[in-house]
């Protein structure tokens, strides 16, 4: 059963089950996880709808558009930072695939909760920051459809 309280990222796991998108060397499909972030999901358009007969505003007030809110959202993108296999080659032209997001679970859920991402990799950096630190990798996942999101049970 889901709680209330905050994830961890430590224990996140990032896979692609087809591995289109990577060229992996033994079959593996999982990335090492260090950092994610999510944006311009939800991004919702506001439809300007005035015309020439809008009323001009009242005394007193100001702004006299009119708005609609639109029905389609955007998914958005996400940024994934991981440790660097320099086996691993990344495909950035791959047909899109689904890229499971699977959070840790709290102690009182049997699972943790998982979110379908359906899209593909857009871009792609790695970096050796210093002489005594690893090699990391940064990607970016664009969405092309719906985030299928399967809560905590």
């Amino acid at each position: 059963m889901a709680g209330a309280q905050n994830y961890l990222v430590h224990g996140t796991t990032v896979s692609f089950p087809t591995s289109s998108t990577w060229d992996m060397t033994g079959g593996a499909t999982e990335v090492e996880l260090l950092s994610i972030s999510h944006s311009g999901g939800g991004d919702r358009a506001v439809v300007d709808v005035s015309h020439v007969n809008t009323a001009a505003p009242t005394a007193g007030s100001f702004g006299n558009r009119d708005y609609l809110l639109g029905n389609l959202t955007a998914p958005g993108e996400f940024t994934c930072e991981a440790n660097l296999d320099p086996d691993v080659v990344p495909v950035l032209n791959a047909v899109a695939e689904v890229m499971t997001i699977t959070f840790p679970k709290r102690a009182a859920d049997a699972t943790g909760p998982v979110w379908a991402v359906t899209g593909g990799m857009t871009g792609y950096e790695m970096s050796g920051p210093s002489a005594d630190d690893k090699y990391t990798c940064t990607f970016t996942w664009a969405a092309t459809e719906e985030i299928a999101v399967t809560p905590a049970a």
